[in-house]
């Protein structure tokens, strides 16, 4: 957990950045999970655990064929972080007809359980990618209400338009 820390943070304010309402979701979540809350046992790293994501999959070296994510809510962001030594891969999300650069250090946040997202062949080297997300099941045990559906000027508001 100490050597992740700091990318976690990062991730932190970056969904904080993004949807500071999903983000108060993910950290009232967590909050309950370090205090013993709807836990059958305590684990000896939950009060260590430095994200606001209730989950995080390591991938590496796989092309990820067509899928939407089963476990999270359709209002939550999946925050994709793509690592590795690789040069050249996207992330292609084929619903909106959007294929994106997906390099070493770029972070994508996608709502995974409504889109259809992949990641095809790529070039270069290793490819790692560090999917967090939001279990539904856990935030619905813990009552935590799901996040509103995100609205434009939401968004407008934090442009200043």
């Amino acid at each position: 957990m100490d050597q992740v820390k700091h990318s976690e943070v990062l991730c932190n304010a970056i969904m904080a950045l993004i949807s500071l309402e999903r983000y108060d979701c993910g950290l009232k979540a967590i909050k309950l999970i370090k205090q013993g809350r709807e836990m059958a046992k305590p684990h000896p790293h939950q009060q260590i655990w430095p994200s606001i994501f209730s989950g995080s999959q390591v991938i590496v070296n796989w092309v990820t064929p067509p899928h939407w994510d089963s476990g999270g809510c359709p209002t939550h962001y999946n925050l994709l972080m793509s690592a590795g030594t690789h040069t050249k891969a996207k992330l292609s999300v084929p619903e909106l007809g959007v294929h994106l650069s997906y390099r070493p250090g770029d972070v994508v946040a996608l709502p995974g359980k409504l889109f259809m997202h992949e990641v095809g062949e790529w070039s270069g080297g290793e490819r790692i990618c560090v999917s967090h997300y939001m279990k539904d099941n856990v935030h619905e045990c813990l009552k935590v209400s799901q996040p509103n559906w995100p609205r434009q000027d939401d968004y407008l508001s934090l442009v200043g338009k």
